[in-house]
């Protein structure tokens, strides 16, 4: 039993590991695009922040 919690833990810790690196490129490539497209980051962003208030945790 305690085997199997290990292996999901490790399971975890490798996804969230993955999604770690996923947004460090999405920021990568939101800070190319805010130099060259600053209105349309802006609009995303705003998007995103009102996409976080209608979510309930």
């Amino acid at each position: 039993m305690q085997s199997k919690l290990v292996e999901r833990l490790q399971t975890l810790a490798d996804a969230l590991e993955e999604a770690v690196e996923h947004i460090e490129m999405l920021e990568a490539v939101l800070n190319m695009l805010e130099k060259t497209h600053p209105e349309a980051v802006d609009k995303a962003r705003a998007a995103v922040a009102a996409a976080k208030k209608d979510q309930r945790f």
